[in-house]
């Protein structure tokens, strides 16, 4: 996390102006049975600052059983796309980029909801940088509830660690409800994202990037900024977690898995100090050692990272967080590779 606060300084600090070429743009919308969350997203896409004239919105159902579907056939200015003898997230997302047409593609999920400077953000940053895999802000929607602020900062250090390790150009982490890329690097989406693991329409793409030693940004607008529902339950956000946890072992990207083992080792210890401190206070001193200066090099990327964002007031709750996230992180490690893993059903 030290390393991440450095590179924290680093990724774009400017809010987004609407963008002045015309540029074109493909928005991307995978989902499966939405149709709750379909009217909302579609209300934030019409809203957007951007001309409409030059972006395109394609989405492509998943083999849906509600009537999500439906209710997009009687849209303007969307196209519709059912998955057909397929199924999978990353099968529908190559069958959006296969029918995109414009250089710029972003994407996103369903039940995300979008500020109207979205679009001209990613847009803004990508004149910018020029960046062929644009990474951008994800957080929880936020209620008021202790449960839900705990998962809430959880993720938020995930969506900070992101943009710590791209600023330090050594991306580790995506995620596929805020990304955007070029037409021309993904020709063959289905083969760069990884087709043996159910999970990583994201994460694979990013190490594919990587391996091609492409140009990779974190767009660290305000603007930028989409928000999704936080899993409803706890067995519902473990199974996210097994999820995410399930695709490591095709993980090949060398950053990605020094990491991974670094953060499941230091877990590790810590769940080993916390029994044998009931057998000896010298190691329980140990064990509360490792709890304070964690959370005192996480408060160093997480201050000015939430700060930005307007969620500073999830800072009281970081001791509860690291008080459990090394058991959390145990668990789930050892059990995603028990659990199947599965997107939707």
């Amino acid at each position: 996390m030290v390393l991440f606060f450095f590179g924290l300084r680093n990724v774009s600090k400017k809010n987004a102006s609407i963008p002045k070429s015309g540029i074109l743009v493909s928005i991307i919308v995978a989902y499966k049975n939405e149709v709750a969350n379909l009217p909302s997203l579609l209300e934030d896409l019409q809203s957007q600052d951007y001309p409409a004239q030059q972006v395109e919105i394609i989405f492509i159902d998943d083999n849906s059983t509600d009537s999500g579907s439906l209710l997009l056939e009687n849209q303007n200015l969307i196209t519709s796309l059912k998955l057909n003898n397929a199924y999978g997230k990353k099968k529908a997302i190559a069958l959006g980029i296969a029918h995109a047409t414009h250089e710029l593609i972003i994407c996103t999920d369903a039940d995300c909801r979008l500020g109207k400077g979205w679009v001209s953000s990613i847009v803004n940053h990508y004149e910018m940088r020029g960046a062929q895999l644009i990474l951008s802000p994800v957080f929880f929607t936020h209620k008021n509830s202790f449960w839900h602020n705990v998962l809430e900062l959880e993720f938020a250090s995930l969506i900070a660690s992101t943009a710590g390790a791209a600023g330090l150009n050594m991306s580790i982490m995506a995620n596929g409800a805020n990304i955007a890329f070029t037409r021309s690097s993904v020709n063959d989406y289905v083969q760069l994202s990884n087709q043996k693991s159910v999970s990583g329409d994201d994460v694979f793409l990013l190490h594919a990037f990587k391996k091609q030693q492409m140009g990779i940004s974190f767009n660290a607008q305000t603007d930028a900024l989409v928000e999704t529902a936080a899993p409803s339950s706890l067995s519902a956000f473990l199974r996210q977690r097994f999820r995410w946890s399930s695709k490591s072992i095709y993980y090949k990207d060398k950053a990605t898995i020094v990491v991974a083992l670094l953060v499941f080792l230091t877990s590790l210890l810590q769940l080993a100090l916390l029994v044998l401190s009931f057998f000896s206070n010298y190691y329980l001193i140990l064990f509360l050692c490792s709890i304070v200066l964690k959370t005192v090099f996480d408060a160093l990327v997480l201050i000015p990272f939430l700060k930005k964002f307007n969620r500073q007031y999830l800072l009281k709750y970081i001791v509860v967080v690291e008080f459990i996230y090394y058991i959390y992180i145990v668990f789930v490690a050892v059990f995603s590779f028990i659990v199947p893993s599965k997107w939707k059903n």
